[in-house]
């Protein structure tokens, strides 16, 4: 402004109110309040620049989703590019070596939707569901159900960015149904699971870990069924691992999370790094954007049973039989 001294007058607020491109608050202008002596008194007179939402706000990789929506056997999961807008692009995975174009299933869904394996939700103190009928139709054909789990809520508020959402959905009791989880700001989760006779409350399904929300994700690492929650270092990339033992009462939890350490080491930042399910083993692999971009991608595909970290070796060598040396007996002493 090249004022000294104004800072203090200086603002941003929601004048215009016009829509984010991700969430459903309004973009905050930029204001400044101009005191000018009037005597004993001022006059105020506020200045707006309103804020256009242009100018390198949103990156290519923004855009990047993976679920089921094609209902693949063995699980694993298309490439979905989805503009601000909700437009998405489906890549069908078609198995190791490429994922094909088909042309964009033209379904206007929210930005910041919340996506499961075939169903595309989000939340704003309520559920809404656009089902895929694609495994009844083999065309794009979606039914909406408008608030069906009305028991469902989440106290919770977004943070700042694209990646620190309260809200997630993830088949934790194995039973291939979405359970709804409600994440703090620390990762202490409560919720609700997804049973035979309807939506259970948990009180906690994980308790804190101090840990920052926006760098959580559930995925299956394991193979067995059950999501696991992984932690991503944002700096690093390294994932580190809470296995998901099932449902049982552990320290005011009421469910098991066995923490094994680091099982993905990071080759990108963390908000780069996504655990898709690309090969069709059931197991979540490290799927890292390299350049957000050109949204060009590197993968690590998961290939060990899990249960340790000690890797898919064989546990133990095998004698190759090798001759004794030069002045030791056949037993090598």
């Amino acid at each position: 402004m090249g004022v000294a001294g104004i800072r203090d007058r200086i603002h941003f607020a929601r004048i215009y109110g016009e829509l984010e491109s991700f969430g459903l608050l309004g973009r905050h202008d930029y204001v400044y309040m101009e005191h000018t002596r009037n005597g004993d008194k001022y006059d105020i007179q506020v200045k707006v620049w309103k804020n256009a939402g242009y100018g390198s706000t949103k990156l290519k990789a923004d855009g990047n989703k993976y679920c089921n929506m094609m209902g693949h056997s063995g699980g694993r999961e298309d490439y979905v590019w989805t503009l601000s807008t909700g437009q998405m692009t489906i890549h069908p995975n078609a198995g190791l070596g490429e994922f094909r174009l088909r042309p964009p299933a033209v379904h206007e869904l929210r930005a910041d939707a919340i996506w499961t394996d075939e169903i595309c939700i989000w939340s704003i103190g309520m559920v809404e569901v656009w089902r895929n009928l694609y495994g009844e139709t083999h065309a794009w054909n979606w039914s909406y159900l408008g608030n069906p789990a009305t028991e469902l809520s989440c106290v919770e508020k977004r943070g700042l960015g694209i990646h620190d959402i309260p809200v997630h959905f993830a088949d934790v009791t194995g039973n291939k149904k979405a359970d709804y989880l409600c994440m703090q700001k620390d990762g202490r989760t409560t919720g609700w699971v997804n049973g035979d006779s309807g939506w259970e409350v948990i009180d906690q399904f994980k308790h804190t870990e101090g840990l920052d929300r926006a760098n959580f994700q559930f995925a299956d690492a394991d193979g067995d069924g059950k999501a696991d929650l992984i932690w991503t270092d944002k700096f690093n990339g390294d994932g580190t691992v809470y296995y998901n033992g099932g449902r049982q009462e552990v320290g005011g939890s009421q469910f098991l999370w066995s923490n094994e350490g680091k099982a993905f080491t990071g080759n990108a930042a963390g908000t780069c790094v996504y655990y898709p399910e690309l090969n069709g083993d059931n197991r979540a692999d490290q799927h890292n954007v390299l350049g957000t971009f050109t949204n060009e991608a590197r993968t690590w595909f998961n290939t060990c049973d899990g249960g340790n970290a000690m890797g898919d070796g064989p546990s133990t060598g095998t004698d190759p039989q090798l001759p004794a040396m030069p002045g030791l007996d056949p037993d090598g002493v």
